[in-house]
């Protein structure tokens, strides 16, 4: 097994400061709405239909809004996609989740069990990085107002 612990990401739903329900999130994707066809149900006002889709690969968790109406935050901050970490807090409307990289060890050691695994291991963490990153860049290119900044940002990057 390469993960201490389930090895296994959570979201967990926040109500009065305590977990109220906990989801476990298994390779692949999982979509969160109010719909019924959706692997995550909440019924509650200001979820969309298909609000969000979590995409898990080994660990690593991304998540992208799917159009919602009130939108997805990520500690405090409108996130369209991001790769989530231990702790992030998201809000959809009044809604708080948590997520969890490993409810049963929050420091979700891995081991080198064999060398192909470690691989994909890398290979994900890589995606999701990049992806990430490119998203940030994108972010500081749409929100640059000031006179010339975005010229000179779309220069630096090759853009």
């Amino acid at each position: 097994m390469l993960g201490v612990g389930t090895g296994m990401p959570h979201l967990c739903l926040i109500q009065n400061n305590q977990v109220a329900r906990s989801f476990a999130l298994g390779d692949g994707e999982t979509l969160l709405g109010r719909d019924r066809h959706c692997d995550i149900q909440l019924g509650f006002s200001g979820i969309s239909r298909r609000h969000l889709r979590l995409l898990t690969r080994r660990g690593d968790t991304l998540v992208q809004d799917l159009g919602s109406r009130v939108g997805t935050h990520v500690n405090g901050e409108p996130a369209r996609q991001c790769v989530l970490q231990n702790g992030d807090r998201l809000m959809l409307g009044e809604v708080e989740l948590r997520f969890e990289a490993d409810p049963a060890n929050d420091a979700a050691i891995v081991t080198d069990e064999s060398a192909g695994a470690a691989s994909v291991d890398a290979a994900t963490t890589a995606h999701f990085t990049a992806k990430a990153e490119q998203l940030r860049l994108e972010k500081a290119l749409t929100h640059s107002r000031q006179g010339g900044m975005r010229e000179r940002l779309k220069n630096w990057l090759g853009l």
